[in-house]
């Protein structure tokens, strides 16, 4: 046994505060017995132990109580790193208009303004209650696994935010100082439930489909405009029979117009020789004009 409680804090074996022997009173996380400090052990090494019989100790109980002791106190913790998949935008015939987008942000440790032990119902899924600004969220402490699928629907029924930091595989045998760094820094959390997170991606969800209608409907206005992209280019083909022709300078096309051009309205268009112009360019610079792909 490493752990044990002082004074009502979970404390390891090696701290200094720890005095050797029964001098100690340190009682069992798990029964509540006293305890002898076992220091100097050269074969088991340092550890409590019992002073009269034993107990079914587990240590997942003295992490978890730690874990929450060293939240509160620091009133720091590190919040689950962004990582989000927006699905790709899908026409009606199956063309891909935006493809699918990996969101991957790593997110650093907070403040926290107030953290207290969580009550009522959200304490059926929760441990803490932190509050960071207007912000509310939870933190379940997960020592004996990850929360099930009915404690994940209770916190999106209730719209609240429930943030789960595994603990499962909590180092019981180094330091209180190390532990606290794996509990508020290094162990694997993430998010069961957050409302604004969701909120966030149906709007970016809806912003994509939204651009890519935008985009759908300036193609049609284009090719209802100028016909379709092989009489451009037809067109196009035909004004190079001339010795000299309108080369716009903005998109790089011919234009019927010497004043402005007759594809993007710009009014920066010479008058060049036919002979420099580079042919097999002109179907690229149609597409880019007219945002249609190959």
């Amino acid at each position: 046994m490493k752990m044990a409680l002082l004074n009502g804090w979970v404390v390891h074996i090696d701290d200094p505060a720890v005095q050797p022997g029964n001098d100690c009173n340190c009682i069992c996380s798990n029964c509540g017995a006293a305890l002898v400090a076992m220091k100097n052990e050269k074969s088991d090494g340092n550890h409590f132990a019992h002073t009269v019989g034993s107990c079914n100790y587990d240590p997942a109980i003295a992490i978890h109580l730690f874990a929450k002791q060293a939240i509160a106190g620091a009133k720091v913790v590190k919040l689950p790193d962004l990582k989000v998949i927006l699905p790709a935008v899908v026409s009606e015939k199956g063309m891909t208009l935006v493809p699918e987008l990996a969101v991957n942000k790593q997110i650093g440790a907070i403040r926290i303004d107030t953290v207290s032990v969580a009550a009522g119902v959200e304490a059926e899924i929760a441990d803490l209650r932190c509050v960071k600004g207007g912000s509310t969220f939870f933190i379940r402490l997960a020592t004996k696994g990850l929360l099930e699928h009915e404690g994940a629907d209770i916190a999106k029924q209730r719209d609240i935010s429930l943030m789960e930091i595994d603990l499962t595989n909590a180092p019981v045998t180094c330091d209180t100082k190390k532990l606290q760094t794996y509990v508020i820094e290094q162990s694997p959390r993430r998010w069961v439930s957050n409302p604004k997170l969701r909120r966030w991606v149906k709007n970016q969800i809806s912003d994509r489909k939204a651009n890519s209608a935008r985009h759908i409907e300036v193609l049609k206005q284009d090719v209802k405009r100028v016909g379709s992209i092989s009489a451009v280019l037809t067109a196009q083909m035909t004004l190079l029979t001339l010795s000299t022709v309108n080369q716009c300078g903005a998109c790089q096309l011919l234009s019927t117009s010497s004043e402005f051009c007759s594809h993007c309205s710009s009014s920066n268009v010479t008058k060049v020789k036919s002979s420099g112009i580079h042919k097999e360019a002109l179907p690229t610079l149609i597409r880019q004009r007219y945002k249609e792909s190959a």
